[in-house]
């Protein structure tokens, strides 16, 4: 069995999928399902960054908190 996933923009309550040429079959099943976009205080969380040259880690006060 082959399958396709696609995201597709709906466009005036409309979505168009163009099927590839080597897809064969003529009846298929389509499934809608919503995109959920989080929303994120940072663009990008790579743009976080935590200096620890010099910092020293004690295991043991650590877990004794």
């Amino acid at each position: 069995m082959e399958m396709i996933r696609k995201r597709e923009q709906v466009i005036d309550n409309k979505i168009t999928i163009q099927m590839p040429e080597e897809f064969k079959e003529k009846e298929v099943d389509v499934i809608i399902m919503p995109v959920r976009r989080k929303k994120r205080e940072f663009k990008s969380l790579d743009l976080i960054s935590i200096k620890t040259k010099g910092m020293k880690l004690n295991r043991d006060e650590l877990h004794s908190r």
